[in-house]
């Protein structure tokens, strides 16, 4: 309800309480003591709105998600990262290059992480850039270039591989989709989501999967999608997840996981909103994330008739693929949101 709305109903129930009376004039005693209560239930309708919010991790402030739901589960907001790499410094044999020498790329700095000296005109020393986050991250065959110069080192350097790895800082609603699992996951092992919680807690995985009976009975898997390199997982971030499950002695010893690298369906969509506009868009797609990534198991079938009846709350429409599509999943397959059209 309107504040004008409530101010018409105080005023009309004044009027009515008086038989016989004249109906007052716009500027007369009554109204003015109607727009000072509708504006003051008004404020207090406000009021009780927010703190209904709040009082849900779905519907509350992305302030109230940082500083109450995830801290209540253990849950910290993942921060950004560096990016690695190698760089090859050619000058004169027998030039030393220090440990936080600076080269630039595009007018970011990377700085040598270790000492070495040029032998047979070259040396390729560990490196990793200054600031944090994906913006860091380049191309492969890159040339760069010394910030200083620096006798015996020529300014031009090179990276063959280039810098990976860097991720940005955590977004909220990524942080209250963890948290809504973390809510969802049992105490005890041997429970799908407390895999995949656990997972998840580490800096580049933005989602993790279960399959069951990976290699028979007695038996499962892990796998995830990654915040870096386009969701694409590298053996690197299946290393981390196993030593995590190690060091945490997540997996009985009654039971084989193994941790493998998936294979991705990148699925298009055509999504038609009730209101098309960029701040609706992210609310969607964020929404269309967390439903794929928390339904979705290897070895079953993902429906999308179900998709779109979620969907449909949130005001968005499947157009394409069809709702009567059935998506059967392998045990080493994992679905993904490619491109989206908006209508």
């Amino acid at each position: 309800m309107t504040i004008e709305e409530l101010k018409d109903r105080i005023y009309n129930d004044f009027i009515a309480s008086f038989k016989n009376a004249i109906t007052p004039l716009k500027k007369s005693l009554f109204e003015q003591i109607s727009n000072t209560l509708a504006a003051t239930f008004q404020l207090i309708y406000i009021y009780l709105e927010r703190i209904i919010n709040d009082s849900f991790l779905t519907t509350c402030t992305k302030d109230r998600v940082l500083t109450y739901f995830a801290p209540l589960k253990n849950i910290s907001r993942k921060e950004p990262t560096i990016a690695i790499g190698v760089i090859k410094f050619t000058g004169i044999s027998g030039t030393n290059v220090p440990t936080g020498t600076i080269v630039l790329y595009n007018e970011l700095e990377y700085a040598t992480t270790e000492d070495g000296a040029i032998l047979s005109g070259y040396i390729e020393v560990n490196a990793e850039s200054v600031e944090k986050g994906s913006l860091s991250n380049t191309l492969g065959d890159i040339d760069m270039f010394l910030s200083n110069p620096i006798v015996g080192i020529d300014n031009e350097a090179h990276s063959t591989l280039g810098f990976s790895g860097a991720i940005d800082e955590e977004t909220i609603e990524s942080l209250r989709t963890r948290t809504q699992q973390k809510f969802a996951t049992s105490t005890e092992i041997d429970n799908d989501n407390f895999y995949k919680s656990l997972a998840n807690e580490l800096p580049n995985i933005k989602a993790s999967f279960i399959s069951d009976n990976k290699n028979g009975v007695g038996t499962f898997g892990v796998t995830a999608l990654t915040f870096s390199n386009n969701g694409v997982p590298a053996q690197s971030d299946i290393d981390a997840i196993e030593q995590y499950f190690i060091d945490k002695k997540a997996v009985p010893v009654y039971v084989e996981c193994q941790y493998f690298l998936p294979n991705i369906i990148n699925q298009d969509f055509t999504i038609q909103l009730a209101i098309n506009d960029a701040s609706n868009q992210a609310i969607v797609e964020q929404s269309m994330r967390d439903y794929i990534y928390l339904i979705q198991k290897p070895s079953t079938d993902f429906k999308y008739d179900s998709f779109a009846d979620y969907l449909q709350t949130g005001g968005a429409r499947l157009i394409s693929p069809s709702t009567d599509t059935v998506l059967t999943l392998l045990s080493d397959q994992v679905l993904d949101i490619g491109t989206i059209t908006w209508q």
